[in-house]
């Protein structure tokens, strides 16, 4: 299983790598700091199974990161992960 997550802070992205290999060792992880990154490692890796999306990124937010992945992935499965506690940003 291959997972992208794509989060601007090393120890969440290094964190969940972390978790997700303790969960299982065949996982595969690809890591971006931004946006822009993850959408050009899902253009060179169209086997990817998950993303992790952290909601607040320097470069878009994660709605606005969710039409663009699925405008461009529309099979990518994306779960977007936030540390705020806004219930009006689940949708």
């Amino acid at each position: 299983m291959k997972i992208h997550v794509v989060d601007d802070h090393a120890l969440v992205r290094e964190g969940l790598h972390q978790v997700l290999k303790g969960l299982d060792e065949q996982i595969e992880g690809l890591e971006a700091v931004n946006c822009a990154g993850a959408l050009k490692l899902a253009a060179q890796h169209d086997d990817i199974d998950l993303m992790l999306h952290d909601y607040r990124l320097p470069d878009m937010n994660g709605l606005n990161a969710l039409i663009v992945f699925g405008q461009e992935h529309p099979d990518l499965p994306i779960v977007m992960l936030s540390s705020a506690v806004n219930p009006a940003m689940m949708c």
